[in-house]
């Protein structure tokens, strides 16, 4: 299922839609959640996400003169934006959406 949704991939980028759709069906039939599948395989944990940025934060650091109210307002801004990533990593993990529907459809 996996090669069948690569190659519709192919076909997408070369603007050969019909094919591209003849090998989605394909992979869909096989395995009917592959995109997302494909999708959680291939996105970033977490926390190797986490690690990477701390140390090139700190690889940044050791190699940029800055003065001190600047390296202030750096790590200001870094705690912020770790933070709300922090936060939409837990929503994510827990329920897999960011945004949920006001009223159940059926």
């Amino acid at each position: 299922a996996r090669n069948y949704f690569l190659i519709g991939v192919e076909y997408e980028q070369k603007k050969q839609m019909c094919e591209a759709i003849k090998y989605y069906k394909k992979a869909q039939y096989l395995v009917p959640d592959i995109e997302f599948r494909l999708y959680e395989s291939t996105r970033p944990k977490a926390r190797e996400i986490t690690e990477s940025t701390e140390e090139n934060n700190v690889f940044q650091k050791k190699t940029k003169k800055t003065s001190f109210c600047d390296m202030e307002k750096e790590e200001n801004n870094t705690d912020q934006t770790e933070d709300l990533y922090v936060r939409l990593s837990r929503v994510l993990a827990g329920e897999r959406c960011v945004c949920q529907p006001l009223y159940q459809q059926t």
